[in-house]
C-alpha cells in the first residue's frame, strides 16, 4: 500500500496540524499490523510555523527538496524546451538567453525552483533580454503572459480581463485568510465562488448580471483556479494565491491625508502581515510591489517591527530584510539598500540563526541569507570573513562556511583562505585547516599552498583534515605521512569525507564503521559494495582494487594497506544480509587488518558490531576468554554479547585484563551490550576504569557504543535500578551508560547526576546539551527561562541551543499573532 499525503504545509492553524499528526500517525500505526508492506510519503514546503508539529524522526525518513542544481536547471530546461516544439530558431535563442541570464546568481537562485524556472522560461521566451530582477515583477510578468494567452483562447478574459484580476486578488484574499484560521484549507466550492462573485460585483458597484456570464466562465476555463476535488476550486499553487492576495492588499489600500486618517493604509497592512509567519510570502510579495517614492516608508517599518517585543530574542525582522535585498525590492534606491543591509549586519547578528533547523541539522533554503551583488551580497561576505578571523568554534564556522558558499564565488572563498592560512600563528592552523575543508578551499588548494602547509609541519589531526578534503594521494608521498594517517584512521579518528579513489582514501573507506552499519538498516540480498554506491557513494566503492596499477610512491604502509583492500573488496562483494546475519565476513575483515597492523581500536569497533549479528546458531562457546589474542576477535566479542547479564564472568574478564587497550575494549562490550543489572553491580569498577582513561581515550570510547543500531542493541528500560546506585556515578559513567539507553532512562540519569555538571569534559558536555534543552514547545518554566537566557546571548552557547532558544520565541511570538482577518475586519479594511 503506498498512501501519499499532499501539503501538510497548508494546515495553518497550529492545534489543527497537531490534530492531523496525530491522526495520520495513528493511522499508519493501525495500516503497518495488517500490511505487507506500507509506504507514506507526506510532502509540506518548510513550514513557515517555528516548532509546528511534525511526524516522528525515528519512524519517518526527511528528504528535502534541494535547490535545482545549475545541471539540473539545463536538463529541465531542454526538456520544457522540447515539450514547447519552439521553432528552432526560437529554440537556441531562449537556450541562449537562459544560459547568459542563470549566470547572475539572483536569477539562478529564482530559477533554482521548478515552478519559478517555468515562470522564467516563458519570461525568456516572450520577453528575451529584457527580464525583471524583482521576484513581484516575475510574477506580475508571468500573469500578464498568462492573461495574454487566455485572451486570446477566451472572449471573456479579453472582455472582462481587468475585473477578473481584481476577482482573484479578492479570492486570494479570502481563501489565503481563510486557511490562516483554518477554515476551508485554501479551497472553495462552486456554491460560494458563486456567492463571493455575487457579494464582489455589488461591493463594486458592477452589474450583478455579470455574475452568471463570469461565474461560467471562470469554472469552464478557471483561469488561476485548479480543481483537485470535485465541486471545490483552490489557486494551482500556493505562491500564486500568496501574490495576489499580496497584490490585493497594495491595489485596495487607502490614502490617509492629515484630517482625513484612515486605517489599512500600505504602512498598516505591512505591519499587520509582516510579524504574521503565516503570511511570509505575502510580505514578500507585498513589498515587492512598493514603487520607489514609497520604499523609504518600508525601510522605517523594518527596524519597528526588529523592536516588537514579540520577537526581541528572534532574528525574524533580519531574516525577513534579508529576504526583501534577496528579492530586490530596494534596487531602485541605493540609500534604501545600504539601509537594509545596516539592518541585516547590524551589532553582532550573525550570531543569530541564519537557517532554519531541524533537530541535528540545519536547512537552507530560499529563507537563508543569499543576497544577489549590489543587494548586501559583499557587505554579508565580508561580515562573515571578519567573522572567521575571530576564530569562531567549529559549529559557528560551519554555520558562517555555509553563508559564504551562498553567496561567494570560489576564487573569493580561496583567496581569503589562502591569505588566512599562510599568515596564521601555528596553534591555529588546524582551525584555519577546518575552515578550508568548511568552505571548499582547502579541497581545491593547488600543489603550492599544500607544499607551504607541510613546510609548516602537519599534525596528524591536521593530516586527517587534509585527508577529509581529498588529499591523502599527497600524504601518500611522503612514509612518514603515510604511516601517521594510516595510525589515525586504526584509531578512529579519520572519517570517509571524500570519494577519491587512491589508496589511502579508499582504505580509510574500507573501515569506517558507518559502511557496515548499513547492512543492519539494509537487509538486502545484494553486495554491500553496490547497496553503499548506491545509497551511500561516500562509504563505497565501485568496482575492485585495480592493483596493477601500482603507486609510484608504494611503501610498507601503504602495501599493507593495498592487502587489507583486497580483503575489504571481497567481503564487501558478499550480500548485505550476510553481513547481518553471519559473523564469517566480519572475521575475515578484522584478522586481516589485526594481522597487517595489530590489535587497533578500529578493529574492536568493527569486533563490538558483529557481535550484534543475528545469528541465533552462533554461540561461540569455544571461546570464552576475552583477551586470548590467539582467538578471533569477532568470536570473542560474540561471547561477550551473550554473557549480557553474567556480571561474574565480566569481573573476571576485567582482572584477567593486562593491557589499557583489553580494558577500553572490556567497557566497550560491556556498555554496548551488558544488561542494566549488570552494569550497575559493576558500577565502581566501570567509573574507575573510565576515570583512568586519558581525554583521548575516553573521547575513542564514549560514542563508540552507539556504532551498533539503537534496535539491536536496546535492552529492558533503566525503570528503578538507578535506585541500587550505591554511590554517586562520575560524569564519564553517565555518558558511558547513556550511550545505550532509552530517551527516558537517559534522562532520569541526566537529572540525577549531570544536571548540575560545571566541568570541561566534552563528551560529557555534549551529553548535557542534549537533555539541558526541553522541546521549544515546552512550557516548564525552568527549561523555559534556560532558552531565553541562551536567546538572549547567542554568542555564548552551542549552535543547537540558539536554534533551540530561537524556535521557543519564535513559537511564542506565533502565539501572540493576531489573525490578519481579525485585524482587517476591526479596521474595516474593505467594503465587503
Amino acid at each position: 500500500m503506498l498512501i501519499v499525503l499532499d501539503g501538510l504545509d497548508e494546515v495553518a492553524d497550529v492545534n489543527k496540524r497537531r490534530d492531523v499528526v496525530a491522526r495520520v500517525t495513528e493511522g499508519v500505526g493501525r495500516l503497518r499490523e495488517i500490511s505487507a508492506s506500507l509506504q507514506v510519503i507526506i510532502t509540506t514546503r518548510p513550514t513557515a510555523f517555528a516548532a509546528a508539529a511534525g511526524f516522528p524522526e525515528r519512524e519517518y525518513q526527511r528528504f528535502q527538496l534541494g535547490p535545482l542544481s545549475k545541471a539540473l536547471i539545463t536538463a529541465y530546461s531542454e526538456k520544457w524546451l522540447v515539450a514547447s516544439r519552439l521553432p528552432e530558431q526560437e529554440f537556441a535563442d531562449v537556450r541562449r538567453i537562459l544560459r547568459q541570464k542563470i549566470e547572475q546568481p539572483h536569477l539562478r537562485d529564482l530559477a533554482r525552483n521548478a515552478m519559478q524556472l517555468t515562470i522564467l522560461l516563458s519570461l525568456i521566451h516572450t520577453r528575451g533580454s529584457s527580464l525583471p530582477d524583482k521576484r513581484t515583477a516575475l510574477y506580475n510578468g508571468y500573469v500578464e503572459l498568462f492573461f495574454n494567452r487566455e485572451s486570446e483562447k477566451a472572449p471573456l478574459v479579453r472582455d472582462h480581463r481587468v475585473l477578473l484580476e481584481d476577482i482573484h486578488g479578492y479570492l486570494a484574499w479570502e481563501l489565503h485568510s481563510e486557511a490562516e484560521k483554518g477554515a476551508h484549507g485554501g479551497s472553495i466550492s462552486v456554491e460560494r465562488l458563486q456567492k463571493l462573485l455575487v457579494r464582489y460585483l455589488e461591493a463594486e458597484e458592477r452589474d450583478p448580471s455579470l455574475v452568471a456570464h463570469l461565474f461560467t466562465g471562470m469554472v469552464e476555463r478557471i483561469v488561476f483556479l485548479v480543481s483537485r476535488v470535485e465541486g471545490t476550486l483552490e489557486f494551482e499553487v500556493q505562491p500564486l494565491r500568496e501574490y495576489f492576495v499580496a497584490r490585493h492588499l497594495y491595489v485596495t489600500a487607502p490614502y490617509s491625508p492629515t484630517g482625513a486618517e484612515q486605517k489599512g493604509t500600505k504602512p498598516d497592512r505591512f505591519d499587520t502581515i509582516a510579524p504574521n509567519p503565516y503570511w511570509l510570502n505575502v510580505t514578500r510579495f507585498f513589498s515587492g510591489c512598493f514603487c520607489k517614492g514609497e520604499l523609504a516608508c518600508l525601510i522605517h517599518r523594518l527596524p519597528v517591527l526588529s523592536d516588537d517585543d514579540r520577537y526581541e530574542f528572534t532574528s525574524h525582522a533580519r531574516r525577513l530584510t534579508t529576504m526583501l535585498l534577496a528579492d530586490w525590492v530596494f534596487s531602485q534606491d541605493q540609500r534604501c539598500t545600504r539601509d537594509a543591509v545596516a539592518l541585516v549586519l547590524g551589532g553582532d547578528s550573525l550570531r543569530n540563526p541564519v537557517a532554519k533547523r531541524r533537530r541535528e541539522y540545519l536547512t537552507f533554503s530560499e529563507e537563508t541569507s543569499i543576497l544577489p551583488a549590489g543587494c548586501g551580497r559583499d557587505e554579508l561576505v565580508q561580515s562573515c570573513f571578519e567573522h572567521f578571523r575571530r576564530l569562531p568554534v567549529d559549529d559557528y564556522a560551519a554555520e558562517l562556511s555555509r553563508i559564504v558558499q551562498f553567496n561567494a564565488p570560489d576564487e573569493e572563498r580561496d583567496h581569503f583562505w589562502r591569505v588566512e592560512v599562510k599568515s596564521c600563528r601555528s596553534r591555529d592552523l588546524m582551525r584555519w585547516l577546518c575552515y578550508g575543508l568548511y568552505l571548499g578551499s582547502l579541497t581545491r588548494a593547488d600543489p603550492t599552498t599544500l607544499s607551504d602547509l607541510f613546510a609548516r609541519g602537519m599534525s596528524a589531526g591536521s593530516l586527517a583534515i587534509l585527508c577529509a578534503a581529498g588529499h591523502s594521494n599527497v600524504i601518500a608521498e611522503a612514509p612518514d605521512r603515510c604511516e601517521a594517517l594510516v595510525e589515525e584512521v586504526l584509531a578512529g579518528r579519520v572519517q570517509a569525507g571524500n570519494m577519491e579513489r587512491d589508496l589511502l582514501s579508499r582504505f580509510v573507506r574500507a573501515l569506517n564503521c558507518d559502511a557496515y552499519r548499513v547492512a543492519f538498516h539494509h537487509v538486502a540480498p545484494c553486495p554491500l559494495n553496490d547497496l553503499l554506491s548506491r545509497r551511500y557513494p561516500y562509504l563505497g566503492d565501485e568496482g575492485p582494487l585495480d592493483t596493477t596499477e601500482a603507486s609510484p610512491c608504494m611503501n610498507s604502509t601503504l602495501e599493507k594497506c593495498q592487502r587489507g583492500l583486497l580483503i575489504a573488496d571481497r567481503e564487501r562483494s558478499r550480500n548485505a544480509s550476510d553481513w547481518a546475519t553471519d559473523l564469517a565476513p566480519w572475521n575475515a575483515l578484522v584478522e586481516e587488518a589485526r594481522t597487517l597492523f595489530g590489535d587497533n581500536w578500529q578493529c574492536y569497533r568493527l569486533a563490538n558490531m558483529a557481535a550484534g549479528v543475528r545469528a541465533p546458531d552462533a554461540r561461540c562457546t569455544e571461546y570464552p576468554d576475552l583477551f586470548d589474542h590467539s582467538q578471533p576477535l569477532c568470536y570473542r566479542a560474540r561471547y561477550a554479547r551473550l554473557r549480557a547479564g553474567a556480571p561474574r564472568w565480566w569481573r573476571a574478564q576485567l582482572q584477567s585484563a593486562s593491557t589499557g587497550s583489553d580494558r577500553m575494549f572490556w567497557a566497550l562490550l560491556l556498555l554496548t551490550w551488558g544488561n542494566w543489572p549488570t552494569k550497575l553491580s559493576l558500577q565502581a569498577d566501570v567509573t574507575r576504569l573510565l576515570d583512568s582513561l586519558s581525554f583521548a581515550e575516553w573521547e575513542q570510547l564514549a560514542d563508540a557504543p552507539t556504532d551498533v543500531p539503537l534496535r539491536i542493541r536496546r535492552r529492558a528500560s533503566l525503570g528503578r535500578a538507578v535506585d541500587t546506585v550505591s554511590q554517586p556515578l562520575s560524569s564519564r559513567s553517565v555518558v558511558a551508560l547513556a550511550a545505550n539507553a532509552s530517551e527516558a532512562d537517559r534522562r532520569i540519569l541526566f537529572e540525577r547526576f549531570l544536571a548540575n555538571y560545571r566541568a570541561d569534559d566534552i563528551p560529557t558536555l555534549r551529553f548535557c546539551e542534549s537533555l539541558a534543552r526541553p522541546d521549544a514547545s515546552a512550557t516548564e518554566d525552568r527549561g523555559r527561562y534556560f532558552l531565553l537566557v541562551v536567546a538572549g546571548n547567542p554568542g555564548r552557547y552551542p549552535r543547537a541551543l540558539v536554534y533551540e532558544a530561537e524556535e521557543l520565541c519564535q513559537a511564542d511570538a506565533a502565539r501572540l499573532v493576531t489573525p490578519v482577518r481579525d485585524i482587517a475586519v476591526r479596521d474595516c479594511w474593505f467594503p465587503y
